[in-house]
């Protein structure tokens, strides 16, 4: 059976999605089976993230009941070219009722609990039904019931973080709060780091080194900051379209790490 794999961070603009999204499309390029989720229901992106407008049913649609499991994967090999894999997504309506409908929804604990269930048959589906190899859910940032329900399923999780005292302290505030709790062991990555800057990059290590041996937690990787990524107005694949862009060079190595390679 395959792997879930949940991308969770303390808060929101670490670039979570952003690396999920491309560490779906690499491993996919390696010739693994790779199906995606934006259960960031509250804040979705995916969509944007792969270029897709037409989508047949939102995952909103499923947890409502109104569709079934298999009309919210879409296929998206012919679309990125992918050869010998295979990748698939299901993504969260954008639209802003629907939003508001999930905000409201996800304070609701007997909602959350369902939502549980569905979130379980869908794993079921995409691993066991269809046998692919990972199901990677990119989830809703912080304490949210929702990211709890996909951090109790998460084989792996992985933690997205930025070089922020408040991002870093709220890191780890999760693992003593959640992670522990769900008897998950995460793994990290550094995400947006000024890498070879002199002092900056002594307190990189200094960051991975509190990671590593006071806390006992893997760092997958440090993401380089990127200045060309916040100008390219949506386009955020870059494993696809800049294939030697330093960016996914970094993200090579998480890939390798998640292989065990």
């Amino acid at each position: 059976m395959g792997r879930t794999i949940v991308v969770h961070s303390y808060r929101g603009g670490t670039g979570k999605t952003i690396v999920a999204a491309n560490t779906a499309y690499l491993l996919a390029a390696r010739g693994k089976y790779v199906c995606i989720l934006d259960y960031d229901l509250c804040a979705p992106a995916l969509h944007r993230v792969f270029g897709v407008e037409n989508v047949r049913a939102w995952l909103n649609d499923f947890f409502a009941g109104q569709c079934g499991v298999a009309d919210v994967l879409n296929d998206l090999n012919k679309q990125l070219g992918i050869e010998g894999g295979r990748l698939c997504a299901g993504f969260a309506n954008p639209d802003g009722q629907a939003i508001k409908e999930m905000l409201r929804l996800s304070m609701d604990q007997e909602w959350c609990s369902r939502n549980f269930q569905d979130l379980l048959r869908l794993r079921s589906y995409v691993l066991e039904d269809l046998n692919y190899d990972f199901l990677i859910i990119d989830t809703m940032p912080g304490y949210q019931l929702l990211s709890m329900n996909a951090l109790a399923i998460a084989d792996d999780v992985v933690v997205v973080t930025v070089l922020d005292r408040s991002d870093i302290e709220g890191t780890l505030g999760l693992l003593e709060a959640v992670y522990r709790i769900l008897q998950k062991q995460p793994r990290v990555i550094i995400n947006k780091a000024p890498v070879g800057l002199g002092e900056v990059g002594k307190r990189i290590e200094t960051v991975r080194r509190v990671f590593r041996q006071r806390l006992k937690l893997e760092v997958l990787g440090v993401i380089p900051c990127s200045c060309d990524i916040p100008l390219m107005f949506g386009e955020r694949l870059i494993a696809h379209t800049m294939p030697e862009h330093h960016v996914v060079r970094a993200l090579e190595q998480v890939v390798k790490a998640l292989l065990k390679e």
